[in-house]
């Protein structure tokens, strides 16, 4: 899993910064989303299992871990939720007005700098949110004594983290400086 990166293997963190912010967009939406909610998905089984099997040993470790994981995930999930029904559709609206040398519609540069806005001030929150599931499992280090699952978990953890840093930076260095000049109607919002 922390092998694969997110978005399109083919294309380089410098060739995202000159792609069409459509395919940006549709990779991110394609790619980086339905992996980061599958991953939440696996990894709130893996510690269901974890904390039914190993729960009553490690009960100071188990507890604030899912505290922390139910934090991390319906903080992702908001974030992820607002990006796909909101800022992406206004994002496409605003740079299609961009595209055809029309000012883009208002409306749309507005809900994408007020949407961009809420998903920066978010970034804070899912960054507090990483630290203290870090601090839980102290930097995702699996007591030594830990059972397959239990390491399995702590490994995905640190997968996620990795893979949402890589997201939340794509949104923060690509997108919203783009989203920026386009709402000005500026002519380099897509080199």
């Amino acid at each position: 899993m922390a092998d694969r990166p997110l978005a399109s293997p083919e294309r380089s963190s410098s060739a995202w910064r000159h792609a069409p912010i459509d395919e940006l967009v549709a990779s991110i939406a394609a790619v980086d989303h339905p992996r980061l909610r599958a991953q939440l998905v696996r990894l709130g089984e893996l510690l269901a299992v974890v904390a039914r099997d190993d729960g009553d040993a490690w009960p100071e470790t188990l507890v604030p871990l899912r505290s922390a994981y139910a934090c991390l995930r319906d903080a992702v999930t908001e974030h992820l939720d607002q990006a796909d029904q909101e800022f992406f559709p206004a994002l496409r609206a605003c740079d299609q007005g961009a595209d055809t040398h029309a000012r883009p519609a208002a409306a749309d540069c507005r809900t994408v700098e007020r949407v961009m806005r809420a998903l920066a001030a978010r970034h804070s929150v899912l960054h507090a949110a990483l630290g203290r599931l870090r601090e839980v499992t102290r930097g995702y280090a699996p007591p030594e004594n830990a059972r397959p699952a239990f390491r399995e978990l702590y490994y995905g953890l640190a997968d996620l983290e990795r893979d949402l840093d890589a997201r939340l930076r794509r949104e923060r260095d690509l997108l919203f400086p783009r989203a920026v000049a386009l709402g000005k109607g500026s002519p380099v919002a897509n080199v």
